[in-house]
Order: C-alpha cells, then sequence, then structure tokens
C-alpha cells in the first residue's frame, strides 16, 4: 500500500493502511535530531526563546507540501501543566468570540478547569 508523509510528501510504502500519520525516516530523525547525545536542552529552560520544540500537522491533510496549510507556523499549548496556557486561552476566546463564539465558549470553559486544577487565576 501506498502513503506519504505528513511532513514532507515523500511516497511511502507500508505495509497496510493505519490511521495514524506517516513521518519518513529523514523527517523522524530531524524530529529527534539531538535527543541521543543530550544535546537537547531541558524543555522549560527560563534563559531559552521561542524554539521549535513540536511538529505539528493537520489531520486533515491541509498541511501536506502544496496544500493550504503548507509551512504553516504554530505554537502549542500545553493545557495540562502550563500556568500560563489559561490567560492565553482566554484572549484568543475573547479575539475569536465574534467569528466563532462556539469555539470562545469551549475555550472559556476550558479556562474555567484550568483554574481550579491550578488553584486560582495568577495575575501578572
Amino acid at each position: 500500500m501506498r502513503s506519504f508523509c505528513v511532513l514532507c510528501g515523500t511516497s511511502l510504502v507500508i505495509p497496510r493502511a493505519t490511521p495514524v500519520p506517516i513521518i519518513c525516516q529523514v523527517c523522524r530523525g530531524s524530529a529527534t535530531e539531538g535527543i541521543a547525545e543530550g544535546k537537547v536542552e531541558k524543555m522549560g529552560d527560563p534563559k531559552r526563546g521561542l524554539y521549535k520544540k513540536f511538529i505539528v500537522h493537520r489531520r486533515d491533510g491541509a498541511s501536506m507540501p502544496g496544500k493550504k496549510h503548507d509551512g504553516c507556523g504554530y505554537f502549542v499549548l500545553d493545557l495540562t501543566h502550563d500556568r500560563h496556557a489559561a490567560d492565553a486561552l482566554e484572549a484568543y476566546a475573547h479575539s475569536c468570540r465574534q467569528e466563532y463564539p462556539l469555539l470562545a465558549k469551549d475555550l472559556l470553559a476550558m479556562v474555567v478547569d484550568m483554574d481550579q486544577r491550578f488553584g486560582g487565576r495568577r495575575r501578572t
């Protein structure tokens, strides 16, 4: 069966259909580059700014080469451990509420849940 790498679009032969995204060896290697050698700095380093920590692809295939979202940038939030993520979600909810009211409502519900988990809001 033939499939394609979700990151670079390389044609691949796989033994059977799979519901999970396929990533070729080249892309998989670049995603883990430096880990075995201990060259990757610990996550949450306050001395480090923005850097590439995640590889994101869209489930609908729109991030495949030549598609609408090929090469788009994404910013990932850890909604389970990052206490700062609630403020980001709240700001996004307020920004999108006119155009996407249901999304805004869902995001604000997540903020309430996160506030309870983290023991109240951190205000700066």
